[in-house]
Formats: structure tokens, sequence, C-alpha cells
């Protein structure tokens, strides 16, 4: 099936002369083989036989030469001798197909002997060749078929549908990058990359960390938002339009498919990779930095989550993500869960030591002041009566004569006076230190 904007024609147009060719060849060669053996082993004589048909038959008269010649040809074509001979080639050639067939199903692990078949005769006589869509980022493959470019690669139609991107490589290196277009694979050529070129989100939750300080955390809500690199002009990033909705680097996508990582269950998906990417520096920008200077940061960094944006956005992991050929738009760090409940009970306790004693300090810094307040209101006020005797009994004279009571009042005046300067026999006025501690 073809498309207006089918790209790679030249490769198709090869590829369905060449097919033509092979089968036209192998046509002639087994006729060739049938003529040989009725002719040089039975004895068949094709000019007789067509003199003989032209005698006959007054009509055949009028074709000439030209018209003798064609007869010739169907002389030694259609005759019995000539289809015999036929049989040993045709077995040979159907066994050479069934053993091809058969070496497939071996190497590539196909399930169905119809499948190598349909794939020798496309390969073999431009017949028949299989298709394949890539749609939402990936190769719509139906679950209960056999699709043989997934399978086994080229020759075959790849239909990339729009906001869609496929790298093609052969057995040695990369061939096309295409996106939105029907691309037609050569043989031994095979899709390498899939992608879709819309912006991409990955969300994860619960990633094990550990501060610097020894604390187990989990970093919950991980937002993530990437696309493939976006191509540049000038050094500038050349923004989304309609004429062109997707500007991809190329580049970028033969980075993405060259630096694909391989596990123990095979290549690791792009999204995987972009991933392990982004939550690892995540975790390692947690492990430098303790607990204190995440969650309730006094010094450097004063905005853990700006510096981590910084981080992610702009430096280490920017180049990292470069070399896989995507870019962040976003990314968002979620929040901290210290998983041990203990560690956030002593954090309380030891952020309160400060507290209780800036609040002890404050307690008794004001009670120092109001004793110094109560004792210089007292010293004030036993002044003020020292200074009201001694006017009282300025121009009093003291003699033998004076009267007995106001010798007892002047005594009684004057020992409250002097007692006022003893400490309280309660003990009222003394800070209660272990009160206030227990």
């Amino acid at each position: 099936m073809l498309r207006r904007n089918q790209v790679n024609y030249g490769s198709f147009s090869i590829q369905s002369l060449l097919g033509s060719l092979r089968s036209i060849a192998a046509l002639v060669t087994l006729l060739a083989v049938g003529v040989y053996g009725a002719v040089h082993f039975d004895g068949v004589n094709p000019p007789a036989i067509a003199d003989e048909i032209i005698k006959n038959s007054e009509l055949l008269h009028l074709l000439g030469r030209g018209g003798r010649d064609v007869l010739i040809v169907f002389a030694a074509i259609f005759n019995f001798s000539t289809l015999r001979f036929l049989i040993p080639p045709l077995i040979v050639i159907v066994f050479v197909f069934i053993a091809g067939a058969f070496y497939l199903m071996d190497v590539y692990k196909l399930e169905h002997f119809r499948d190598a078949l349909n794939y020798i005769l496309a390969s073999m006589f431009a017949y028949g060749y299989p298709s394949l869509e890539i749609d939402e980022g990936i190769k719509q493959v139906n679950a209960k078929e056999v699709n043989l470019i997934e399978r086994v690669g080229g020759p075959g139609f790849v239909h990339v549908e729009p906001g869609n991107a496929a790298m093609f490589r052969d057995l040695r290196h990369f061939t096309a990058e295409q996106s939105n277009t029907t691309y037609f694979l050569s043989p031994f050529e095979t899709v390498a990359q899939t992608i879709t070129l819309d912006d991409q989100q990955i969300i994860k939750d619960d990633i094990p960390a550990m501060t610097r300080d020894g604390i187990k955390v989990l970093v919950q809500g991980i937002n993530i938002r990437y696309r493939i690199k976006t191509r540049e002009r000038e050094g500038i990033p050349i923004r989304r339009s309609i004429n062109e909705p997707y500007p991809v680097d190329n580049t970028a996508m033969q980075r993405m498919a060259a630096n694909t990582s391989v596990t123990a269950k095979g290549p690791e998906s792009w999204d995987v990779t972009i991933s392990r990417i982004v939550v690892g520096a995540i975790t390692d920008f947690v492990s430098a930095h303790t607990i204190d200077a995440l969650t309730t940061p006094n010094c450097d960094p004063a905005n853990p989550r700006l510096e981590l944006r910084n981080e992610l956005m702009y430096r280490s992991i920017k180049r990292a993500l470069d070399t896989n050929g995507a870019e962040l738009i976003m990314v968002g760090a979620g929040h901290l869960h210290i998983v041990d409940e203990r560690v956030d009970t002593e954090r309380a306790n030891a952020w309160a030591v400060p507290w209780m004693g800036e609040s002890r300090a404050s307690r008794e810094l004001a009670k120092a002041k109001q004793e110094a307040y109560q004792t210089l209101g007292r010293a004030e006020a036993h002044a003020e009566t020292v200074l009201s005797m001694m006017d009282a009994l300025r121009d009093v004279s003291f003699t033998a004569t004076t009267p007995l009571d106001v010798r007892r009042l002047l005594l009684m005046r004057t020992g409250q006076l002097l007692e006022s300067y003893l400490p309280p026999a309660d003990g009222k006025d003394q800070p209660d230190d272990a009160g206030q501690e227990g």
C-alpha cells in the first residue's frame, strides 16, 4: 500500500524491478530446462510440429514467418515431453523454498510456515510486501498475528503516523529518520527505534533514598515531563508552529537509538532510561545534604528545591539527557517522607532545646527586672520615710523631759525601717528554680 508522501521510493522501484526480473529469470530457466530435455532426450522437433500445424490450417498461412516462430515456441513448450521435464526442476525450486522457509522459522522463531513463506516470496519476487504501522510511539502489532517487519525486517512498508517518528537501520549503521510518512524498508533493514513526538510524562512515587546524616527517606510525587530534543536554529530552539509542529533534531534520534541501555531482560526503553537518569539525580542530591538542609534550611542551600531544579535543568543531568536525545520540560521533586517516625520526635525535641533556653532566659530576665524594680521601689519608699522623719524631728530637741511616747514612736519607726531590709521569712520572693525546672 503506497501513500502520496512515501519516501525511499527509489529503493521500492529497484526492489520491484529486481523482483520482476527474478520472476522472469526463474520462469525462463524452468522452461529452458523443460525444452532442452524434450528436444535432446525425447527427440521433440518444435519446427516440424509448427510446420505440420501450419500445413493443416489455411488460416495460419497468413501469419507468415513471424507466426511460424510463435508456433515453434508454443510447440516447444506445450507438449507432453516438455511438461514431463519441467517436473524435476519445479520440485527442486519448491524444495528450496520450503527449506528456506524452515530456515527462517528456526532463525527468527516464527511459529507458522505460512509467515516464513510469505517473507521469501516478498523478498524474491516483490510480491505481498508486509506492512507495519507506528502510532502512539510504538509498533502497532496485533498480539494474535505475526508481523514480519517487526520480527524479521524489510522489505516492506512502515506507515509512520503524524506525531510519531521512527529510526531505521541496516546491519551496520543507521539509514534514516522519518516522521509522518510511509517508508519502504529495503532488505535487511529494520526499525531501530520508535517514539512519539508529543510531550512525555512520568510519575514516580516512594523512591528510597538516604540523607547525608544517615536518615532513610522516601521521595514521593516525582513528576517528570520531557520530550525529544528540539532542533536548533542559530543556537536557539525552534518553537513549534502550525507549519512545523514537531521540529525534531534528527541527531537526537540517533543518540537515543545508539545509547540504548541493555539489561538482562533486553534493551531498556527510552522512558525507563530518562526516568532512571532523573530519579538518580534526585536521590544523589538527597544523599549529598542533611535532612535539616532539605526540610528546614537555615543555611546553604537556602532554597533546596530551587537548587535541585537548577541541578536537573541546567547542569550535569542536562548533558546526560542530551546524550540520550531528550530535554526536560519540567520536573517536580515531590516531597520527602521520613521512614522512621522516631526521627520526627527527636528532631522536634532537638528544635525545642534552643527555644526552651531562650524562653527560660527571657523569664529569668523579666524576674530579675521585677525584683530590681521592687527593690528600687522599697528603697525610694524608705528614703521618703527617712526624709519625712528627719523633717518632723528637725525642730525637736531630745532631752530628758521629752515625752516617752515620742521616743517610743521614733524607735518603732526606726525598727520598721530596719526590718524592711531583712529578706522575707516565707521565701515567696525567692526564685523557685526547682518548680520551674519541674
